[in-house]
């Protein structure tokens, strides 16, 4: 049976499906988290809510593995994530989508679902199946599936040249 499997098999409804304890965290010798502990039950919806700067997006990045854990633990569906990287996370179904709307611009609707399918490792016949029923049930997508979105004619970013790819300097940008 897979670790997967296992950990589904050993965990409880009542169990939290992310639990963090005493955990510390940031970027190089800033540390931006200090003693979070954080238990979040399965099958719930859960906000994290706080002013710009206040470590949001550094505690997801922590859960996903794409920040080390300085101090204290992450576990995951019952098991120990903390010394996982953040593909070894992912594979284990932890996923952290970047804010923004062009994180894949250059990727077609079909590629964009294809990616998100990425882990579950379906074979082909599943992964058409699941696409069909995707676009059965949002006939839009199916409209769009060969093309990225369209070229906006504005685009606005939270801080200017917060998110802007380096060397875009004075040069117009945009996603598609």
């Amino acid at each position: 049976m897979s670790q997967r499997g296992l950990a589904a098999e050993q965990s409880r409804p009542g169990d939290p499906i992310i639990g963090i304890e005493g955990a510390a965290g940031g970027y190089g010798d800033l540390t931006i988290l200090h003693g979070i502990d954080v238990a979040i039950p399965r099958g719930s919806w859960t906000t994290i809510v706080g002013a710009n700067g206040a470590g949001k997006s550094t505690l997801l990045k922590l859960t996903a593995g794409l920040v080390q854990c300085r101090t204290g633990s992450v576990a995951f569906d019952g098991q120990d994530v903390t010394r996982l990287d953040a593909l070894a996370r992912l594979k284990r179904g932890i996923g952290f989508v970047p804010q923004g709307r062009c994180n894949f611009p250059m990727l077609s609707v079909a590629e964009n679902l294809k990616l998100g399918a990425y882990t579950r490792r379906l074979g082909a016949a599943e992964l058409d199946a699941e696409l069909d029923a995707i676009t059965t049930r949002f006939p839009r997508l199916k409209q769009r599936w060969h093309s990225g979105q369209p070229n906006p004619r504005l685009l606005k970013y939270p801080a200017p040249g917060s998110h802007l790819p380096q060397g875009a300097s004075g040069k117009n940008r945009h996603c598609s």
